[in-house]
Parts: structure tokens; C-alpha cells; sequence
């Protein structure tokens, strides 16, 4: 099995994306942190088979999600799970679409997982959100390119 599809290297590019989603940042620039974990978790849907990453890997990392963050149990996991369903049946498209469409799509993926899970924190904690979540969507679209990247050339030295 290379080492791009490694279920064991899947999970090693899932520990630095939590840790970085934890990462104390002063509160100005908390709306600059991408969304590490579901950019994550979209590569891995476009560079593998449904075999290997499919709608139960976005529900089970979306629950690690939850227990990192200690949030409500289960509000990440739907989230992802909301992404995962629009993300998987086009994923043959968005990995070899050019980067600006795929910079485009990744948006919108964000958008859903952000939005669905201010949804939950409105049902739950009754306040409204600001605009945060669109520049995370936002920077996290920008950064796609580098971190798919990365992700790849990572990938071929673990499997050395």
C-alpha cells in the first residue's frame, strides 16, 4: 500500500491538523485559523477510494473533533459528515479540476461545515454569529494549495 493511502499515515496528517486547531492565538487573529481538520479531511476524500476514506471516516474524525475541542458531542461530526456528502460524489472532479475551481469548491465545502455548525450552536446556546466563519472559510480556501501540496510531498517521504 503507498503511503498516499496509508490508513496509518491518514491518521498521522490528522494529529498535526488537531493540534493546530487547539492552538492558543491571540483573539484578533482567531479569524485568520483555516479550519485544519477539514481541510484535511477533504484531501484525503479527493486523493483516496471511498474504500478507505468515506462517510464514516468524516463522522469518526468529526468526533475526535468533538472531544479535542470538548464541544457538544457529535456537532463536528455532523458537520463533517454534511461536508463529506457534498465533497464525495465530486471528488474525482475536484482533484483534477485547475486550483482556482478547486480553491471555489473548497469554499463552499467550508461554508457548509461552518455553517451547519453554527446551526447547532444556535439551537443549543441561542446567540447569533458574526462573520467569522466566512473569513475562516475564506483563509482556508487560500491555503488549500500549500497544504495539498505539502500533503503530497509528505506523503511520498513516508512512503520511503
Amino acid at each position: 500500500m503507498s503511503g498516499l493511502t496509508s490508513s496509518s499515515f491518514i491518521v498521522i496528517t490528522l494529529i498535526p491538523a488537531m493540534v493546530l486547531m487547539i492552538v492558543p492565538m491571540p483573539e484578533y487573529l482567531a479569524y485568520c485559523r483555516p479550519a485544519w481538520v477539514p481541510l484535511v479531511v477533504i484531501f484525503w476524500i479527493t486523493q483516496t477510494e471511498i474504500q478507505t476514506v468515506g462517510l464514516i471516516f468524516c463522522w469518526s474524525v468529526g468526533f475526535c473533533m468533538d472531544v479535542v475541542l470538548m464541544d457538544i458531542f457529535g456537532k463536528h461530526a455532523l458537520a463533517l459528515l454534511l461536508m463529506g456528502m457534498f465533497s464525495i460524489p465530486i471528488r474525482r472532479r475536484l482533484s483534477r479540476s485547475k486550483r482556482l475551481e478547486q480553491m471555489m469548491l473548497i469554499f463552499l465545502f467550508l461554508v457548509v461545515f461552518q455553517v451547519s455548525t453554527l446551526w447547532l450552536d444556535m439551537i443549543m446556546h441561542h446567540n447569533t454569529p458574526g462573520f467569522q466563519w466566512f473569513f475562516i472559510s475564506v483563509v482556508s480556501a487560500l491555503i488549500w494549495p500549500i497544504l495539498s501540496k505539502g500533503l503530497k510531498k509528505w506523503s511520498v517521504l513516508y512512503d520511503e
